[in-house]
């Protein structure tokens, strides 16, 4: 019943704010309810404070508040929307009136998201104050965030925007950002990468996260719905947020074998926590995850607790200098790489893997010129002593990023790395040392999409390798990726992304092979509450040297398709439902390594 009325509503907004306003006597009305959650309060002047419900009227003078958990979602006369956060303070400022007509908003505290409509002639300015500065948008869609302190942060997705103060004044362009402090200038507008920023009404209305992946592991994340906004206590500015994750999962292939597939129910169990402290323009967070999976076929050896914990810091220091780490640890059974689930049982490939990727420099959308330091450090270690002497390795790659801004929507990309891969044990030769060199592009391609591409060589020689002639081997790969996001409306997204990279093998005389990669994923919202995703990918890899199996002599070449659906719904007290289906299917030249496997997937999050 609330969907028809929240549908009704926003079908029904526009007529009724269209009224004459002297029938409104008094009330000049800007906006209706589309959508009201948790302890949303409306303070008119003159009148009791009431309840936000859906339909109600917000007029000039009035005042919104929302508590803990809270969320309303407002639809002005323009068609225009406004978003509010939980625990935040919002006030709508008597209009600009004369030459400059528009709309003035104020947001103490808390965070908002508008979409305005350059096009219409209602709002043809829009100023939204804060503490710090005061921010002025035509035909835009921004995200304005303010602490307790009253510092300022406004992310620009669309549109253009000026962010000034007593202290200076700021031009925002389309995918930028800027930060405020109470009597200092705006910073210079920055650059945001795609799927960094916090999308929370997204994530409260159930549209899935924007997470493009570009030149990332050939690994691919196990499919979960996406929860919606993590409701958030807060002892002081440390903001914690536990939940836990269960599912009910049904496998027919648990081994993934060509023949005498064998069909399991896995029960997870997955609590976790994490935890997040802003301090002035800094952000630390550190979160841990548990996964406890109970296999209802050959329990004694599948039965496992795998373990996730990640921590990040975020500096970001005047003159738009940076510094970000992340550092992301893993003690699981699920394989490195495809080639690994050939002949043993998934569980022996117990192993723990730890990945830190750093940058630091200067980076500005505001100048012509930026340069970022980057490091990154893989550390592999399996328990199995085959897989123990063939992969346990550390990879160690420094490298440098220059930008060039062509435009205010795009950056052209040089960038060159060094890396050096070290084995454990002696009796493995395949320590090596390479270059990569790329050159690319980031930004808004063309009208609702932003991405970026690369392409260059990695050139690779090995330290203590040889070939039959006793030269030491060596290769020279094209690499290669691109990652894009297109937002077809507030409803609809689509994320592309494709790759090309070596990758280690243990399938000898193979010391690599070639991964190419290509997916997508298309997120749809279906009306106020259910969120549908559908998502696909092709990895073909292919390996250089010849191999001789059941007699005959050729390279090895697999191509592993997968094909998904999830759909999910978030319920009220923190309880979000998700259901699935996942195809998995190999091809190779080799028949014996083929396999088809269909999961099956059923759970629930609470978040607390």
């Amino acid at each position: 019943m609330k969907n028809k009325i929240i549908f009704t509503v926003e079908l029904l907004s526009l007529l009724v704010l269209t009224i004459p306003k002297n029938v409104f006597a008094e009330k000049t009305t800007i906006a209706i309810v589309v959508d009201s959650r948790g302890d949303v309060k409306l303070n008119t002047p003159g009148q009791p404070v009431q309840d936000m419900t859906v339909g109600m009227e917000v007029a000039e003078g009035d005042s919104i508040t929302t508590g803990a958990k809270a969320y309303v979602k407002l639809i002005r006369t323009d068609s225009s929307i406004i978003k509010l956060n939980e625990e935040t303070q919002f006030d709508v400022v008597p209009a600009i009136t004369g030459e400059e007509k528009g709309s003035v908003f104020s947001i103490k505290s808390g965070k908002l998201f508008m979409n305005v409509f350059k096009e219409k002639e209602v709002s043809k300015k829009v100023l939204i104050k804060t503490p710090a500065a005061v921010c002025m948008i035509r035909g835009t869609q921004i995200y304005v965030s303010v602490s307790e302190s009253g510092e300022s942060t406004f992310i620009l997705l669309s549109g253009s925007a000026d962010v000034f103060n007593d202290s200076g004044t700021v031009q925002m362009n389309e995918g930028s950002r800027v930060t405020a402090q109470p009597n200092y200038p705006p910073s210079p507008p920055s650059e945001f990468y795609p799927g960094t920023i916090e999308r929370w009404d997204e994530q409260i209305e159930g549209i899935a996260p924007r997470q493009p992946q570009i030149l990332g592991s050939t690994e691919q994340p196990v499919r979960e719905a996406q929860p919606r906004q993590q409701i958030v206590r807060k002892p002081g500015i440390i903001k914690v947020y536990p939940y836990l994750n269960f599912s009910v999962i049904s496998d027919d292939n648990m081994y993934l074998q060509k023949n005498n597939a064998r069909r399991t129910s896995i029960t997870n169990i997955s609590p976790g926590i994490g935890i997040s402290l802003p301090v002035a323009k800094h952000k630390f967070g550190l979160e841990y995850r548990a996964e406890i999976q109970n296999y209802s076929v050959d329990s004694a050896t599948e039965d496992t607790k795998n373990h996730f914990l990640d921590g990040s810091a975020e500096l970001n220091f005047p003159s738009d200098i940076i510094f970000r780490v992340k550092d992301t640890y893993k003690k699981t059974n699920a394989p490195e790489f495809s080639e690994l689930i050939e002949t043993v049982k998934q569980n022996n490939i117990k192993r723990e893997q730890n990945n830190i990727n750093a940058e630091a420099g200067f980076f500005s959308t505001g100048r012509k010129f930026s340069a970022v330091a980057v490091y990154s450090l893989e550390q592999n270690g399996y328990e199995q002593y085959l897989y123990k002497s063939a992969l346990n390795r550390t990879i160690s790659t420094p490298g440098l990023n220059l930008y060039y801004n062509y435009s205010p929507k795009i950056s052209l990309l040089l960038a060159g790395n060094m890396g050096v891969i070290k084995y454990q044990y002696s009796t493995n030769r395949n320590s090596s040392k390479y270059n990569e060199v790329l050159l690319g592009a980031q930004g808004q391609m063309v009208p609702k999409t932003t991405g970026i591409v690369k392409l260059g060589v990695h050139m690779r020689k090995y330290d203590d390798l040889r070939d039959a002639a006793g030269k030491l081997k060596e290769f020279n790969e094209i690499i290669a990726g691109l990652g894009t996001r297109t937002d077809f409306s507030e409803r609809t997204n689509l994320e592309l992304t494709i790759k090309r990279a070596p990758v280690e093998s243990v399938y000898f005389p193979n010391v690599y092979s070639i991964s190419t990669y290509a997916g997508f994923k298309l997120s749809q919202k279906v009306g106020e509450k259910f969120s549908v995703s559908i998502d696909g990918s092709a990895d073909l890899g292919t390996y250089p040297e010849k191999t001789i199996v059941a007699g005959i002599s050729k390279k090895r070449q697999d191509t592993v398709s997968s094909a998904g659906l999830i759909v999910s719904v978030p319920l009220a007290g923190g309880v979000d439902l998700n259901a699935g289906y996942t195809l998995k299917i190999r091809n190779s030249n080799f028949s014996i390594f083929n396999y088809t496997d269909n999961i099956i997937s059923a759970g629930c999050r609470l978040t607390f």
